[in-house]
């Protein structure tokens, strides 16, 4: 009688035991969900797209830009980054051109010389910014006697470099913060050390 007993006792201990393991799982895990959502990344900001008024002033500004008389193609892709890109030879130029007046000569003068192409490349990527501070990009294509000058910026980019606003420096009327910026960093030192950071040759 005593064995019964002692039999019954301890398989209902067993029992007990076994119903208490499925709660200590469960409570358990609540936790493993806490500890991992900490570890998610943020989602990115997509920048906004230019409207249709600003994508229309851009493509009336594209030809005023330094050589904007050779410009091949001026376009905003994607909503907010502007591609420029230039005729590779006068022969080219003058096809798509046939009534032009201009001379291959007018031609090199504009590109001839290494540093007139970086010229154009530095000034008129910060300009492009500074009147079309919502870009978020900009990428100008020079190809000259066989080579391809490049930049492709970003406004982030341009914005730490200069340490400027762009959207502040466009709304500026009195025109001092690009004065400042231009007067600062528009010489052939401060272009030289922009060219090894930013302007590709291939």
């Amino acid at each position: 009688m005593k064995k019964i007993l002692f039999v019954s006792v301890a398989a209902l201990v067993l029992a007990a035991g076994c119903s208490s393991e499925p709660t200590k799982t469960a409570e358990a895990t609540p936790q493993t969900e806490t500890t991992t959502k900490p570890t998610e990344a943020p989602k990115a900001e997509t920048p906004a797209a230019l409207t249709k008024d600003e994508i229309e002033k851009f493509m009336k500004y594209a030809p005023t830009i330094k050589g904007g008389t050779f410009l091949k193609s001026a376009k905003v892709e994607n909503g907010n980054q502007a591609v420029i890109d230039y005729y590779g030879n006068f022969a080219d130029y003058k096809k798509a051109n046939p009534e032009t007046g201009l001379k291959e000569e007018d031609y090199k003068n504009y590109f001839a010389t290494g540093d007139g192409i970086n010229t154009i490349l530095m000034e008129e990527t910060t300009r492009t910014f500074k009147e079309f501070p919502n870009l978020n990009s900009v990428n100008i294509n020079i190809p000259f006697e066989g080579k391809t000058h490049t930049i492709e910026m970003d406004k982030k980019t341009a914005e730490s470099y200069y340490g400027a606003n762009f959207k502040e420096m466009n709304a500026d009327q009195s025109n001092e913060k690009w004065k400042q910026l231009r007067n600062k960093f528009f010489n052939k030192k401060e272009r030289e050390s922009f060219v090894q950071k930013y302007i590709k040759t291939k």
